[in-house]
């Protein structure tokens, strides 16, 4: 038995515009990948649903990082990304518009003071959440304050290894505080 294809019930033109006004939901499954993490990590003063450039899916505004969860697909991976071979012209120009997008919202981001982290669905892998924690980790570390005692740091990586170990020195010492300093960065 063969099936056939349903002839549409609307005209080519007035589907395109139907369909040109359907909008996504988002990316909620990734995003709540990410609150998860965020959450067993005990990484606190996020927000979501901001207003900044880019509508980004988390915002630490202490820090002034935004943080877009991003598709391997839609936002062009450099590890999955693949344009499809079936309208190869139309994807590439979609594509391509949606990674001009991101640059453009990386400037206005830069201009307002913000710095900006995208991560990539595969990195939400569990095989890849080491990663994924060093690259958090380390784009809060490096904002104008440090997350645990919020003083201002200078922006050299011994300041702000200094400010990340300060309650380590209290209390385990001036001895296990120096053995911190000279480990391997980032900390863990």
């Amino acid at each position: 038995m063969r099936i056939r294809p349903v002839a549409d019930v609307f005209p080519k033109r007035k589907r395109s515009q139907i369909m040109r006004h359907i909008r996504g939901a988002g990316n909620l499954r990734t995003e709540l990948a990410l609150r998860s993490v965020l959450v067993q990590e005990h990484l606190s003063g996020w927000r979501r649903g901001s207003r900044l450039p880019g509508r980004p899916d988390f915002v630490f505004a202490t820090a002034r990082v935004a943080v877009f969860v991003d598709g391997c697909f839609w936002h062009r991976c450099p590890v999955h990304g693949q344009t499809p071979r079936v309208h190869e012209a139309f994807w590439r120009r979609k594509l391509s518009q949606n990674v001009a997008r991101d640059a453009e919202v990386r400037r206005l981001l830069r201009e307002k003071g913000w710095r900006m982290l995208r991560i990539w669905q595969h990195e939400l892998l569990i095989r890849n959440r080491a990663r994924l924690l060093r690259r958090l980790h380390q784009a809060l570390r490096w904002g104008p304050y440090s997350r645990r005692d919020k003083t201002l740091v200078e922006g050299t990586r011994r300041d702000a290894e200094d400010a990340l170990t300060a309650p380590a020195t209290r209390r385990r010492g001036e001895r296990a505080a120096r053995s911190a300093r000279t480990s391997a960065w980032p900390r863990r």
